[in-house]
Parts: structure tokens; C-alpha cells; sequence
């Protein structure tokens, strides 16, 4: 689906994390860490770790670990290590397709809502299959398709009916890997050994419908190909949006969720 890495920067880090980060991500990182296997003095890597949602609850969880949380985004980590203060060795800007460690350095690699924006996607599981130790467990999750997501899919929406023909195909990319057949050749073909690929349904919550579409419209990177193609559109969009999220599921939006998530091994 994508050719170059999606840049999360600016603004979007801190909008992201205020307004998206509950509603969409929380309850899919408490689901992913309740998941891990508890291994005294693990060594834990995780992709893509964004704005700290899952690094937080692995700190917690495995507080003897020896964790280290990466992204591609310099300006996402600066808002998770305001988030998570502690049980963090080390944060490093990296490519999950390229990583900088040896072989078998790790016992765990996590990665909530990374792959999907990976150019060569079968690179990066090959990369998270070479740095495990021999037994070690992947863990990842992925968002099934954006109709079965209620209010990213009103605000993809929002912005197709805004723009029309020329509108930013931005949300094309995290709603991509819906597949989990698709999950399971990667892994496999990387040479893991898949023990589950579900289909996880949760809820999400937001305090109001500006929240929650601001969070979609701003906190994400469709706002730089909004600002490209209009800059008055900004606002506009964000109460567009919000109308029809409130029509919909009401002022105080709880809406479904739905995503893949998948246990793999070597």
C-alpha cells in the first residue's frame, strides 16, 4: 500500500496521544500486553511504539525487564517519554525493516498498529523473526477494515465527501491489513510459527464528537494532505466531522472496534 514510511510530526504527536490515544489505542494495548509471556529479566523490543500507550502497560507489567521502545518518529517518542517516566532501558529512532541490533538479541518483540506502515512489510517480519531468541514470542496487531470501525470511518467519511475525487487516501493505509490470511503467510514466510490470529473487538469511548474527530482530522497525518489541498478545510472538516459523529452515536461517542491481533513464535 505504501512506498515510503508514514511521517508522524509536528503537531500530530500530541494530538494524537490527547485525543486518539484512548479512544482507539489503550484498550487494544492493555489486550496486547495481557498477552505476553511473563519471563523474569526478559529483553523486550517494541516497534513502533508511538506515543508510549503500550510501553506503559509493559513497564508495568514486566517491571524487570530490560525493554527498549523504538519508532521511526523522533517527535512520537518525545511524547511517550513524557508519558512513561520509568522501566524504559533505552528509546531509539529505528526501522522496524532494518533494525540495529544482532541476531537473537531479544525474548519478546511487540508491535501495536506498526506494520501497516512499513513499505516492505515482509522485511519487517523477517527483521523481528531475526532479532528473537529461538523460542521467543512476536506479538502485533493490526485494524481489521475501517467498516468495522465507527468513527475512523465517519471521519474517512468526512474527508471523501469534503473533497470528492481528490480526496487524501491517507486512511487507506492503517485500515489496510484487514486480511488474516494475509498476517499469517507474512509471519510465516519469515519463518514463524503462528499459535493465533483473532479477531478482537472492543469499544472505544471519547468524552465528545469534537474530541474524537479532531483526534482523526489533526492527530494524524491525513492533515497534512488536507493542508496541502485546502487550508480553510481544516476546521471545517473537524466540524463536519464531529456532526456526524454525534448523529450517529451520540455527543459522547462509545462506538465499535474492531482488529487483528496475532501471537507468533520461532
Amino acid at each position: 500500500m505504501t512506498t515510503t514510511n508514514v511521517s508522524f510530526s509536528g503537531s500530530v504527536p500530541q494530538l494524537y496521544d490527547e485525543y486518539m490515544g484512548p479512544m482507539l489505542f489503550e484498550p487494544y494495548a492493555i489486550d496486547l500486553v495481557g498477552r505476553l509471556p511473563r519471563i523474569q529479566n526478559a529483553k523486550i523490543l517494541e516497534l513502533a511504539c508511538r506515543t508510549g500507550r503500550v510501553t506503559a502497560h509493559l513497564a508495568k507489567a514486566l517491571p524487570q525487564s530490560q525493554l527498549i521502545a523504538s519508532d521511526l518518529n523522533p517527535d512520537m517518542i518525545y511524547v511517550a517519554q513524557d508519558r512513561v517516566k520509568e522501566g524504559v532501558e533505552q528509546w531509539m529512532v529505528a526501522d522496524m525493516a532494518s533494525l540495529p541490533f544482532h541476531h537473537e538479541s531479544f525474548d519478546i518483540v511487540v508491535c501495536q498498529y506498526g506494520i501497516m506502515f512499513v513499505p516492505d512489510k515482509q522485511q519487517a517480519f523477517r527483521e523481528a523473526f531475526r532479532v528473537l531468541k529461538e523460542g521467543g514470542s512476536f506479538l502485533f496487531n493490526t485494524w481489521d477494515k475501517i467498516e468495522n470501525n465507527g468513527v475512523p470511518m465517519i471521519a474517512e467519511r468526512a474527508v471523501k465527501d469534503y473533497f470528492g475525487p481528490a480526496a487524501p487516501t491517507f486512511f487507506q493505509v492503517p485500515f489496510s491489513m484487514y486480511d488474516p490470511q494475509q498476517l499469517r503467510s507474512l509471519a510465516e514466510e519469515a519463518g514463524f510459527t503462528v499459535s493465533k490470529i483473532e479477531n478482537v473487538l472492543k469499544t472505544g469511548y471519547s468524552p465528545s464528537a469534537d474530541n474524537a474527530a479532531r483526534g482523526l482530522i489533526q492527530g494524524s497525518p491525513v492533515i497534512k494532505e488536507i493542508r496541502e489541498r485546502n487550508q480553510e478545510a481544516e476546521e471545517a472538516l473537524v466540524t463536519s466531522a464531529a456532526k456526524m459523529i454525534t448523529a450517529t452515536y451520540g455527543a459522547s461517542p462509545a462506538f465499535p472496534l474492531s482488529a487483528w491481533v496475532a501471537e507468533v513464535s520461532k
